[in-house]
């Protein structure tokens, strides 16, 4: 767990579909939440030099954040983030800074009995699947009863790529993997990607290594997860197999199959191949499809689904 002062940097999420004023359709949605249209009130956050000058913040605050880290995930569902507010505030916004239309505001919940003079909050966030990745900040203030508040609270986070990237979106200091193909559909289905290796080996997220032996090994690949597994809502309508080094040379095959339609008639897909080019290396899209299934093509994982592509890596 990462637990930040004063005067760093915050942040917050979203889903789609529905009135502006509901707030739905921002970057971030705090469940149970009041969104308002507008800025986050309060004054500009501390900035590093003011702290080191002595500088504190004023007015109704927040003082301290916890999190488990500070990174969020296109789709990710149920983020969790909680801390502490001076006792002089009722409720606190949130707010991505320059992402979106307004921000949310959430009751204080009771006194800290450890920290006299200071009340407590959490909140569950979900992200929208199209917030920009990279580094961003989420900003906070704790309000009175007149809605007024002082000195904003900033916490830095870093918006994962949806496609695997080693966070080379927020550190460019960071390589990215040699090669990944990802998978993405839009519907809330048990879509699945499959590739066939040079080894003849089918791989999904079911059975998820490129690795004939059960040992990962350079030239292995691994999927990052299942998404929407048993039609479990779990936000991620995307999956990735992962090369942290060079793929093994030859011919893979990849394939879209339809394990459950979960319901639904139909989903519209894409499928990409992304490969790590260039000195320093930056993640190179070099294949894109995109296609269609419906729901009488579901199999249960009984067959390969539908073919989509092939790459060769030399």
């Amino acid at each position: 767990m990462t637990r930040h002062g004063a005067g760093l940097l915050l942040f917050a999420v979203a889903c789609g579909g529905e009135p502006a004023n509901s707030g739905r359709d921002q970057p971030i949605v705090v469940r149970g939440g009041s969104f308002k249209e507008g800025t986050v009130p309060g004054t500009p956050p501390l900035t590093s030099d003011e702290i080191a000058d002595g500088a504190e913040p004023t007015g109704s605050h927040v003082t301290v954040v916890d999190s488990q880290n500070n990174v969020l995930r296109p789709g990710q569902v149920g983020k969790g983030l909680s801390g502490r507010a001076t006792d002089d505030a009722s409720s606190v916004a949130l707010q991505l800074k320059d992402q979106g239309e307004g921000f949310w505001v959430v009751p204080l919940g009771p006194a800290d009995p450890a920290v006299p003079g200071e009340l407590t909050w959490s909140v569950s966030l979900d992200v929208a699947h199209d917030v920009p990745p990279g580094l961003h900040t989420l900003l906070l203030a704790a309000l009175d009863e007149e809605g007024r508040a002082g000195t904003q609270f900033a916490l830095p986070v870093c918006v994962r790529s949806p496609i695997p990237d080693n966070l080379h979106a927020c550190d460019p200091s960071i390589p990215p993997p040699a090669a990944v193909v990802s998978l993405g559909w839009d519907a809330n289905i048990d879509l699945d990607l499959l590739v066939v290796t040079p080894e003849n080996k089918f791989v999904d997220p079911k059975h998820p290594s490129t690795s004939t032996d059960g040992e990962l090994e350079d030239g292995d690949g691994l999927f990052d997860h299942d998404g929407l597994a048993h039609c479990e809502l779990t936000g991620a309508r995307r999956e990735n197999l992962v090369f942290s080094s060079k793929p093994k040379p030859g011919v893979y095959y990849v394939f879209v199959n339809l394990f459950d339609g979960c319901g639904l008639p139909a989903t519209r897909f894409d499928v990409s191949v992304h490969l790590a080019q260039g000195d320093p290396p930056e993640q190179v899209e070099v294949l894109h499809f995109d296609g269609e299934v419906l729901a009488a093509q579901a199999n249960g994982g009984t067959g390969l689904g539908t073919y989509v592509t092939e790459f060769t890596i030399q």
